[in-house]
């Protein structure tokens, strides 16, 4: 009897410290996921692309949730981050505070030093309607920040239109993809940038009222804390399929982002913190992850369902 209580007291310090183990290996992560922001370099090629758009650099980001750890130093450095990526223009994804206090205090005094060579363009998210209101109007204003809700720019590269269109948020705005489109040519390459991808679900406007080559969004952190990967709880009606990475829908690349930050605590599981930098490039329909060498519009097109 004596010896079964010794073998069941070390089988039970042993499996207590494969708990804690595991339990450090899991805070660590989490942390590490969080802080670590990861650059994706992305190739697009896109058969009828404009030749003169031939290796232009966009930069996408979304969901910075100003606060620990991207308070002035962190927001700084993220600056710094992007702007040696020497990128064409700077697309913003929406949710730049919330969750944290003086949000707004690290990330618009931040936002001003962003450089490219055709500037910054941004949408508003739910949680900048909740925190930031009428203001973030101004701010981004002042940021030298176009903010676009429900409507559209027009820039050039090498000579060649670029449409940049912006919809409102789907939880605390009024989007209206109708108006955003209103002007775009068929015809000219344009991204359309929302904070929410439920947007994307009805379809987006591929007729003579204006079409895209590429559609932005973020707002579900990948989940944020995940199941290994395998599940998460994500706030999108529509579960994986807009859950993170990839989609090809109506022949249009679709990315969700992980976003930059976190909402409340700074810790993520295997959704690590992400921006992306897309270079177009004229060929076949392709979107290449040039970090890892692999081809991912096969899977984006296998996710769509």
């Amino acid at each position: 009897m004596e010896h079964f209580f010794r073998y069941s007291l070390s089988t039970l310090l042993f499996a207590l410290a494969v708990f804690v183990l595991f339990v450090i290996f899991v805070l660590i992560r989490m942390i590490i996921e969080a802080k670590h922001i990861h650059v994706r370099n992305i190739r697009l090629s896109l058969p009828e692309l404009d030749e003169r758009l031939e290796g232009m650099r966009i930069f996408f980001g979304s969901d910075i949730h100003a606060g620990p750890p991207l308070r002035e130093k962190g927001m700084a450095k993220l600056v710094e981050r992007i702007n040696m990526l020497d990128p064409d223009v700077i697309l913003l994804g929406g949710d730049y505070v919330g969750g944290h206090f003086h949000g707004t205090d690290y990330f618009y005094p931040a936002l001003k030093n962003l450089r490219a060579t055709h500037g910054t363009f941004a949408v508003a998210g739910n949680h900048d309607y909740w925190e930031t209101g009428n203001e973030m109007d101004t701010l981004m204003y002042e940021a030298g920040v176009r903010l676009l809700r429900n409507k559209n720019a027009c820039i050039e590269h090498n000579g060649a239109p670029v449409y940049i269109a912006g919809v409102d948020d789907l939880w605390a705005g009024n989007p209206d993809l109708l108006k955003t489109v209103e002007g775009i040519e068929q015809s000219e390459f344009a991204v359309m940038i929302s904070h929410n991808p439920d947007v994307f679900a009805e379809g987006l406007p591929n007729d003579n009222k204006g079409g895209f080559d590429l559609a932005l969004a973020g707002h579900t952190h990948g989940g944020q804390i995940t199941a290994f990967g395998k599940w998460a709880y994500a706030p999108t009606e529509f579960g994986k399929r807009y859950l993170n990475e990839w989609r090809i829908e109506d022949d249009v690349p679709i990315l969700v982002s992980n976003g930059i930050g976190c909402n409340g605590f700074p810790i993520r599981f295997y959704a690590p913190a992400e921006m992306h930098l897309i270079e177009l490039s004229r060929g076949p329909e392709k979107i290449e992850d040039l970090d890892m060498g692999v081809d991912v519009s096969i899977a984006a097109r296998i996710a769509r369902g």
